[in-house]
């Protein structure tokens, strides 16, 4: 999870990442040693990417960002110890 920042990274919330204005879906922590991975969708819900801070923002089909969002909730549903609050 982003914490040194002013922005608010929790889901739900609006975050600026360079000059765009995105909204956070979902957060998948891959407990790999690299940062979490941020799904995010523009602000009318047309674009998704996926945010990895220090490697930048790529951008992702619809598809494959439902896919990592079902996932996400498929692990915390498998492990719901080992998430970080």
């Amino acid at each position: 999870m982003i914490t040194n920042t002013k922005q608010n990274w929790m889901i739900g919330q609006n975050v600026k990442v360079g000059f765009l204005q995105l909204r956070v879906l979902g957060v998948r922590a891959e407990f790999d040693g690299l940062p979490d991975i941020y799904t995010l969708s523009s602000m009318d819900g047309r674009r998704f990417y996926e945010f990895i801070p220090h490697n930048g923002l790529s951008g992702v089909s619809r598809e494959e960002a439902m896919r990592n969002l079902a996932d996400e909730q498929a692990k915390e549903i498998e492990a719901p110890e080992m998430l970080l609050v």
